[in-house]
C-alpha cells in the first residue's frame, strides 16, 4: 500500500495517513507511504510487536509524525486548552450549525434478527459499510 501511495503521489507520499487496522504491517506501509514529516494517525489497537515493524531507512528518511489515539479520556494531547467539555460544546455547536454531517456513519441499521447475516455480508463486502448498527 505504501508503494502504491508513493506511485499515486509522484513519489511525494501522503500528507496524512490514517491507520485503523491495528496491523504492524499496515503501519509499516503507512510509514513507507507517508510524505516527509507527514502525519500518521494510528487509531487501531495494536498487540505486542514481535519484530514486524522496521523503524530503519524509511522511517529515518520520511520522519513521520506518528500520533496515537486513545479513548476519550483526560488529559488529551491538547489539554488544558481542549478539555472534554470544550470538545463537546464545539462539536454540538458545529452539528447544530450544520457544519458537520454524520448521516449514514452507522449504516446499515438492522433488526437484531438480521445482525448475523448482515455482519457476514459486510465481512465479504467491506467497502459497503463503516459501521453496522443493531436495533433491539
Amino acid at each position: 500500500a505504501g508503494l502504491e501511495i508513493r506511485k499515486l503521489t509522484d513519489k511525494r507520499g501522503a500528507d496524512v495517513i490514517i491507520e485503523s487496522s491495528g496491523s504492524y504491517q499496515a503501519l509499516q506501509a503507512a510509514i513507507r507511504g507517508c510524505a516527509y514529516a507527514g502525519n500518521i494517525a494510528v487509531v487501531g489497537w495494536y498487540k505486542e510487536c514481535h519484530g514486524a515493524l522496521d523503524l530503519g531507512r524509511e522511517a529515518h528518511f520520511n520522519q513521520p509524525n506518528i500520533l496515537i489515539s486513545r479513548a476519550c479520556s483526560e488529559p488529551n494531547r491538547d489539554y488544558p486548552r481542549w478539555d472534554f467539555a470544550r470538545m463537546c460544546k464545539v462539536c454540538w455547536d458545529m452539528l447544530s450549525a450544520g457544519q458537520l454531517r454524520c448521516e449514514n456513519i452507522v449504516d446499515p441499521v438492522v433488526p437484531f434478527e438480521q445482525a448475523a447475516e448482515m455482519y457476514m455480508h459486510i465481512e465479504q463486502n467491506p467497502n459497503e459499510s463503516v459501521k453496522m448498527g443493531v436495533d433491539f
